[in-house]
C-alpha cells in the first residue's frame, strides 16, 4: 500500500549519527568539546551534568528525534552510548507502529 501524502516519512537513523548528535548536545551544556566526550563518559561524574542540564538535554533530544525521553533517563542511562541505545529503540518502535497503522 503506498504511503499517503499527508503522512510524514519515517527517518531511518544511523546509530553513529545518533551518538554523534547526543555527544554534540552534551557538549553544548558544558566546558568539554564534542571530541572529548566519549561514548562511555559518565554524565554526572565525568561531564558534570546537573539536573537543569539534564532537562535541557532531554528537551533538545526529544525535539531532534521526535521521542519522549523522561527526565529520569539520564539517571538510569548514564552514558551517551546508553542514551543512544534508548533513542534507537524508541525510534525503531515508532517506525514499526507507523508502518502498522498505515496498513490498517
Amino acid at each position: 500500500m503506498p504511503q499517503q501524502a499527508n503522512q510524514p516519512q519515517i527517518e531511518i537513523l544511523n546509530r553513529a549519527d545518533v551518538l554523534n548528535c547526543v555527544c554534540a548536545e552534551l557538549a553544548k551544556l558544558g566546558p568539554l568539546s564534542h571530541q572529548k566526550i566519549r561514548p562511555d563518559s559518565d554524565l554526572a561524574s565525568e561531564l558534570s551534568i546537573d539536573s537543569l542540564d539534564a532537562i535541557t538535554f532531554v528537551l533538545a533530544i526529544n525535539s531532534r528525534f521526535g521521542v519522549d525521553l523522561p527526565n529520569m533517563t539520564l539517571e538510569t542511562f548514564r552514558t551517551p552510548e546508553r542514551i543512544t541505545d534508548v533513542i534507537m529503540t524508541l525510534t525503531e518502535a515508532q517506525g514499526r507502529l507507523s508502518a502498522l497503522t498505515q496498513q490498517i
